[in-house]
């Protein structure tokens, strides 16, 4: 996730500090709920597109958000560059989601997706626990 980039960029490296540690263990809890919107759109995206397209459109745009965030964390620290970038990452988290649901069952048989997607899910838990 990248909150610990709004941590430095807004936090440890500002002056004067923008964002307060409650409001980074805020923006990083929160972040937790824009699962829901990118759940309830998926099946839509999904019938749509398919699953591997999907997939891509999650990847697509998770790739773009995340060079802007980068971007807009690398820029001089501001009130105004806080509120685009916490904006950003709650507004494009869903797209991120769709993503992950995809990922798995997008490549694999009908009656393993399941499977897939748990397996899928546990990896992406381990490497961001590492």
């Amino acid at each position: 996730c990248l909150s610990p980039l709004a941590f430095e960029a807004f936090y440890v490296n500002a002056n004067p500090v923008i964002m307060s540690q409650v409001a980074y263990k805020w923006i990083s809890v929160l972040v937790a709920l824009m699962v829901v919107p990118g759940t309830l759109v998926s099946p839509y995206i999904y019938n749509k597109l398919g699953l591997a397209g999907g997939c891509i459109l999650g990847n697509v745009i998770t790739g773009i958000v995340t060079i802007t965030l980068l971007y807009i964390g690398l820029a001089p620290a501001s009130t105004a560059t806080f509120g685009i970038f916490v904006a950003l990452l709650y507004a494009c988290f869903p797209f991120t989601v769709i993503s992950q649901l995809s990922t798995g069952p997008a490549t694999s048989p009908p009656d393993k997706r399941g499977l897939a997607q748990g397996v899928n899910i546990t990896v992406m838990n381990l490497g961001a626990a590492g």
